[in-house]
């Protein structure tokens, strides 16, 4: 079974994503092209919504860290080339926990 976690509310959380704005901004970032393609679905619904976001590339797992009502969330993202839907998926996710912060 491969290797899940689902998207989390921390100290941390919060933490890294002020950590990463200062650091750089979205547009600012090297991202590589594999990873760009697999969080593009969700980075797009993020902008939309006009939402701070960032990634984490320095860890092992790649992270998409976000900002919703100044709490701190994480979405790993997964590195699997089989799973199709994974761009779908996490997209999925990450708007289940914009929701249900915001209380829709």
């Amino acid at each position: 079974m491969p290797e899940k976690q689902e998207a989390g509310s921390t100290t941390e959380a919060q933490q890294d994503v002020a950590q990463a704005k200062a650091d750089t901004t979205a547009a600012d970032m090297k991202v590589p092209h594999q990873l760009r393609e697999k969080v593009s679905l969700t980075t797009n619904l993020l902008d939309e919504l006009e939402i701070d976001w960032t990634l984490d590339i320095q860890q092992k797992h790649p992270r998409l860290l976000y900002e919703v009502n100044g709490k701190g969330f994480f979405q790993v993202i997964s590195d699997s080339p089989f799973d199709i839907r994974a761009a779908m998926n996490m997209r999925g996710e990450v708007l289940r926990t914009i929701r249900k912060e915001l209380g829709e």
